[in-house]
């Protein structure tokens, strides 16, 4: 597979696509829970930008638990902080989606995987 070589970067006009293309990469049904938002669960895996100063940043690996318009819930090794933002970049046949957000709930850590909620910021 070729890399991809163009970045995109997700914007609320453009995001209802995006979750199209993503939700049959692996079908599930979706659900809203408390949610306003319709979620679609998947398990894809994506990776994130985590800025520790405006000089030190990593790319951290994490796989998607569900996606909505307003955000996504996924699970990774590192502890994310409440509030903490990041960027979040999917891989597609020709190009990379990226997409803001702020990290809204975060459970388990202690050497096990986070579970993360994190809603989109525009």
């Amino acid at each position: 597979m070729l890399q991809p070589t163009t970045v995109v970067s997700l914007t609320k006009d453009k995001l209802p696509v995006f979750l199209a293309i993503f939700g049959e990469m692996e079908p599930a049904s979706p659900y809203r829970g408390r949610r306003s938002a319709v979620r679609q669960t998947t398990t894809e895996t994506f990776e994130f930008l985590r800025e520790h100063s405006a000089t030190d940043a990593e790319m951290c690996w994490a796989q998607c638990v569900d996606i909505s318009e307003d955000g996504i819930g996924f699970r990774c090794q590192e502890h994310l902080r409440l509030g903490e933002r990041i960027q979040l970049y999917f891989s597609g046949e020709t190009q990379e989606y990226m997409i803001q957000a702020e990290v809204m709930h975060v459970m388990g850590g202690d050497g096990n995987p986070c579970r993360v909620g994190a809603r989109f910021t525009w």
